[in-house]
């Protein structure tokens, strides 16, 4: 099973209580194994499951930006990921950077709260979101910031959380220009509110 799905269902029910999800879990199932869907060195598998999830071609410029940790990697994700990335190409639509719009809908469907926080028709909102994961020490004034942006305030669940971190530091990778990564999720995520994505 997907635990993760299971555990927020839970948290769901149970809302406004201390019941946790991943707590309950493990109190009615003793033993767990978790398990990677995909071995690392494997991206063939995963291009396969994106091209038969599209129906047709479709191809990331990019195999290294994809997070290959095992909250990622499950197979109702990635499909459902690749189904929307399939829509915002169909037609004639072409902006958009393949790697960034196809690791945004992985990025919704994995964190859906933390996306609705980052999505933003404002480029500076998306900067100051990802310098929480970004900072530089900037020497001259001694602030932190990522760039031109300063962090704006995360909560812990987000700001904390190992997955997410590792995830947005593999798929936007700080070896371009800050404003050229903001550039291009504000650009695609643009394209994706047209596609239903909030």
């Amino acid at each position: 099973m997907d635990s993760g799905v299971v555990a927020s269902y839970i948290n769901r029910k149970y809302e406004g209580t201390t019941m946790d999800g991943n707590s309950y879990l493990d109190k009615i199932i003793p033993e767990q194994y978790h398990l990677s869907f995909f071995p690392e060195e494997n991206d063939s598998r995963i291009y396969d499951l994106v091209r038969s999830a599209a129906g047709r071609e479709l191809t990331l410029n990019d195999w290294k930006r994809l997070p290959l940790i095992p909250s990622i990697m499950v197979p109702r994700r990635l499909k459902k990921s690749t189904v929307k990335f399939a829509e915002y190409f169909d037609g004639q639509r072409t902006e958009g950077d393949r790697d960034t719009v196809f690791l945004l809908c992985l990025l919704y469907h994995s964190w859906p709260d933390f996306y609705e926080r980052l999505s933003s028709s404002s480029p500076q909102h998306i900067g100051r979101i990802l310098a929480n994961f970004f900072q530089k020490k900037n020497f001259q004034d001694e602030s932190v910031r990522w760039g031109e942006y300063a962090p704006l305030p995360l909560d812990k669940k987000f700001a904390e959380n190992q997955d997410l971190i590792y995830f947005l530091q593999t798929a936007f990778p700080n070896n371009s220009p800050e404003a050229e990564v903001v550039g291009e999720i504000h650009q695609a995520m643009a394209g994706l509110r047209q596609i239903g994505l909030p």
